[in-house]
């Protein structure tokens, strides 16, 4: 009897002990763990927790336990607006909240032919030349009812422009340049009444040309002389700034920053491997290197002219966009990847200079996606489009950032972004 009291006395002292070490190690995970619980709408979407997918049930609900610490969020459904947030936790945090995602409004197709698209100095305006190459239009665009319409529509030139292959305007849009297989012609849209528009030569063996946005000069590579010029807008006063072709840079692409203080240079040499990012300051006339490789396709400014985004030639079996991101800063340092691969050409900074509207083209579908993405953490943001149709060539953001207007072969789009 003794023993067996004892026995039971022994059972449950241990009984007591495991209990008490499943209760601190229960305790303990409690402790180091966070927990999130999410009701998603519409049931179908896809979830990911840094990167992870995980499972909706039937009642579009989704739990996770997470460790301390800041963690991404991402909720996805074809034809929704993705939600895409950065959550915070403590050490047994709780935190449950619903996630409903709006639907994507159709685009719209606002302008039936165009190309060249270009946005205008005045609000919400763009400029573009028709389809068939003889008139250029200015049209004030406007967001009714989610649909976006053309609130004016005006023509600025007579219809007999001709062979025109491409389009530098001034920055308020006064005058532009066109490029033709003869030479680059000036038109003023102010000197010359409606009916008897001309235009005026302006000069030949011209490569890339860069308008500087105060519209104090006009950047331009010779393609006889292999210099850099600047020159007044008539092309009565040049100035050749450096001899390109003893810095071993073949036609490049140039490109101003905003505020009209510094020039990206972009060679397009032969030697592709030589094709490094070169920056131009206009006040001390110097030159550096932006990048320490060659392989460079574009690059261009953020709005506040403090931040390049640039574009990598890199292939990837995976991924038919061959143009891999990166940012640096107009000095060039403190280069970032941006783990992303598109055009520079096709992508539009929003005005906070952190925030991008990307297209990317997918040769398998023969579709174009569009998306925004974050700049500083490097993730894509709430709003997400898949499955266009036509190659996009360009993208614009209007100045209320409530309207994407992008342009294919069939005609320019308008799509309402927030």
């Amino acid at each position: 009897m003794i023993k067996k009291i004892k026995y039971d006395l022994d059972s449950k002292i241990y009984l007591s002990i495991v209990v008490l070490l499943l209760s601190i190690l229960g305790l303990y995970w409690l402790l180091s763990n966070s927990f999130l619980a999410l009701q998603i709408a519409p049931k179908n979407s896809t979830v990911y927790i840094d990167n992870v997918t995980y499972k909706v049930s039937q009642n579009g609900r989704v739990k996770a336990t997470l460790s301390p610490g800041t963690h991404n969020i991402e909720v996805n459904a074809e034809g929704y607006i993705s939600f895409v947030s950065n959550l915070k936790f403590v050490r047994s945090q709780k935190k449950s909240f619903r996630v409903s995602l709006v639907q994507i409004p159709a685009s719209t197709k606002i302008i039936e032919s165009g190309k060249f698209l270009s946005k205008g100095p005045d609000f919400n305006y763009l400029y573009y030349l028709d389809e068939a190459g003889k008139t250029i239009y200015k049209d004030h665009l406007i967001l009714e009812n989610d649909a976006i319409k053309v609130n004016e529509h005006l023509p600025l030139t007579n219809p007999k422009i001709s062979g025109v292959n491409e389009i530098v305007w001034s920055p308020n849009k006064e005058l532009a340049l066109f490029r033709k297989t003869n030479g680059v012609y000036l038109f003023d849209f102010k000197k010359y009444d409606f009916v008897n528009q001309t235009e005026t030569l302006w000069g030949k063996d011209i490569g890339s040309i860069a308008w500087s946005p105060d519209n104090s000069k006009i950047a331009y590579y010779s393609t006889t002389e292999k210099t850099l010029i600047f020159s007044n807008i008539p092309n009565t006063d040049l100035t050749r700034v450096a001899n390109l072709s003893q810095m071993g840079i073949e036609n490049p692409i140039l490109r101003w920053s905003p505020d009209s203080q510094w020039l990206l240079v972009i060679p397009r040499n032969t030697s592709f491997d030589q094709n490094k990012i070169y920056l131009f300051n206009t006040y001390s006339r110097s030159f550096s290197e932006g990048t320490d490789t060659g392989s460079q396709l574009d690059a261009g400014f953020s709005p506040d002219s403090n931040t390049v985004i640039y574009g990598t030639y890199s292939k990837d079996p995976n991924n038919p966009v061959s143009s891999l991101v990166s940012l640096m800063k107009k000095d060039g340092s403190n280069k970032q990847a941006m783990n992303l691969r598109a055009e520079i050409s096709k992508t539009a900074w929003k005005k906070d200079s952190k925030n991008l509207i990307v297209a990317t083209y997918n040769d398998k579908t023969s579709k174009e996606s569009l998306f925004g993405f974050n700049t500083e953490n490097k993730q894509k943001t709430g709003f997400s489009v898949n499955d266009i149709s036509g190659y996009i060539t360009s993208v614009i953001i209007s100045d209320d950032e409530n309207m994407l207007i992008y342009q294919t072969g069939s005609g320019i789009y308008g799509l309402k972004i927030n």
